[in-house]
């Protein structure tokens, strides 16, 4: 019953947040075209900031998912109600905090971005405590296998928010409508989530729990770091290259990361998957190792596919997407694009750490964002470069991950092998 539910929710899920992919694509793409490449770099720079702060919510989620998929596979319906009565108030005063935050960096990041309102950093703090509800209630949705709903309410916010940005922007709001847009859809998404959560739970009275208070804690710091490190790898360079870059190559380089971006767009919903699956089985390796190596080897194949259509039709697809303004950024498509690939490929492999409690790699691929942060500090002469850096920081990420293990689960490897070629021979 568990898998079944799994397997099709799981295949619905992935469709139809491809499809809510999409729709950010058209935003993304909307906005390129109507804003032109300065404002558009500007409004890639404030939700790259965004995700940065954003980085505590991400670490919630995962750990949300950890705990209400442990409760769900239980059957303990109750547990999962009194673990968000703990956790709304809680989550509330985050989100409270970080946008006063926001308000506070206002004029720093105002200036540091170039920004010519300071308006735009309030509608980001703003979105952020909005996003912060819908964190919590999309997480604890993915917890307990709702995929149907989940794909609903991730598809209503993003036809509200492509719909209401195009048109405020159109009416010349333009940064504002780009921003407000986003708002009101995750407005609507929260309160679908509420009630969705509400009517499924109606029925089970609260339970008394006692674990989980002590299983966020030991999780949430190496869960910090790793999505720490995922985020800065993709943001700390946009918000530099709009910093050090003339505005209009900051606009191209916004847009060559949305391209580029297509690759984990289409991945990302096998990580959110697989994440619950993996859990579910933390326990027994042999088990979670084929799905975790059929999930990179699909993985690779797609960003492989999703490649050669770059490279074959790079002018059609720039023009398509945001227009002959941008054509300058088509010799660098192929570059960025391997370096998302790599940023996937070490997107899955961190996820599959967390999920089986291995953090030790962990500790030590955080390093590599510093080291990312450093360098874009002193080299940032033009985006080849940028692309570059980026790119060689996220082969060393891999190449470490993959060592560390090969090391830890080298027994595990060579029994399998043993096995397979043992059959091959009775055979």
């Amino acid at each position: 019953m568990y898998t079944s539910k799994f397997v099709r929710g799981g295949f619905l899920f992935f469709i139809i947040t491809n499809v809510s992919n999409f729709g950010n694509l058209l935003y993304s793409m909307f906005m390129g075209r109507l804003l032109g490449p300065v404002d558009y770099g500007n409004l890639g720079a404030l939700f790259s900031l965004l995700a940065v702060f954003g980085v505590p919510l991400l670490v919630l989620s995962l750990l949300v998912i950890k705990v209400v998929t442990t409760y769900w596979g239980e059957k303990r319906f109750g547990a999962i109600k009194s673990f968000m009565r703990y956790l709304t108030p809680r989550i509330l005063t985050i989100g409270i905090i970080g946008s006063v935050c926001l308000l506070l960096l206002t004029q720093f990041f105002t200036n540091y971005l170039a920004l010519n309102s300071f308006w735009y950093m309030a509608i980001i703090a703003v979105l952020f405590l909005i996003n912060v509800i819908n964190v919590e209630y999309k997480a604890v949705l993915i917890g307990m296998l709702e995929f149907n709903l989940i794909s609903v309410n991730s598809l209503t916010e993003m036809l509200l928010k492509l719909i209401i940005s195009v048109v405020l922007v159109m009416l010349q709001l333009r940064i504002f409508g780009a921003l407000l847009g986003p708002v009101l859809g995750l407005l609507v998404g929260n309160l679908l989530a509420i009630i969705e959560i509400n009517y499924i739970l109606r029925k089970h009275p609260e339970e008394k729990i006692h674990t989980f208070s002590k299983l966020l804690v030991l999780s949430s710091f190496p869960t910090f770091l790793a999505t720490l490190s995922l985020t800065l790898l993709v943001n700390t360079d946009i918000i530099f290259t709009n910093h050090f870059l003339p505005e209009e190559q900051a606009g191209y380089y916004v847009a060559l990361s949305n391209l580029g971006k297509i690759i984990y767009y289409l991945i990302n919903p096998i990580i959110s998957i697989f994440f619950p699956y993996y859990v579910s089985r933390a326990r027994d390796w042999k088990k979670n190792l084929l799905p975790f190596v059929l999930t990179m080897s699909f993985s690779f194949i797609c960003s492989l596919v999703i490649r050669a259509v770059f490279r074959l039709f790079p002018s059609v697809i720039v023009d398509l997407m945001f227009g002959k303004t941008y054509m300058a950024i088509i010799p660098l498509i192929s570059s960025y694009s391997f370096f998302i690939t790599l940023y996937t490929l070490n997107a899955i492999i961190t996820h599959f750490f967390l999920s089986i409690s291995y953090y030790k790699p962990i500790y030590v691929l955080s390093v590599i964002p510093i080291i990312q942060s450093i360098l874009l500090w002193y080299f940032h002469q033009s985006i080849k470069e940028v692309i570059w850096i980026n790119t060689a920081l996220s082969v060393v990420f891999l190449v470490v991950a993959i060592g560390m293990l090969l090391q830890k689960e080298f027994q595990i490897f060579k029994k399998i092998v043993i096995s397979m070629f043992g059959d091959i021979y009775d055979q």
